[in-house]
């Protein structure tokens, strides 16, 4: 399978990563808390509460919303 990266991620640059890691380094040093949202750890499993704070939104019929419904609302 070949790879055809988009237009926009060909303009961003093979340091940009580089970059935000240099960023997020320099947040630390200044005692602010990053949280990585960039990956997660596929060969552990999914913290319970976790899972269940997931299960008891997906059963909370307040978050059954669709666009027109949400208009309404607001």
């Amino acid at each position: 399978m070949e790879f055809n990266a988009s237009r926009r991620l060909q303009s961003v640059g093979e340091k940009y990563l580089a970059i935000q890691q240099a960023n997020i380094n320099q947040l630390k040093k200044a005692g602010i808390e990053v949280l990585n949202l960039g990956r997660g750890n596929p060969d552990l499993p999914t913290f319970m509460p976790v899972v269940q704070a997931a299960k008891t939104a997906l059963d909370n019929k307040a978050n059954h919303v669709t666009r027109h419904m949400a208009v309404n609302r607001l």
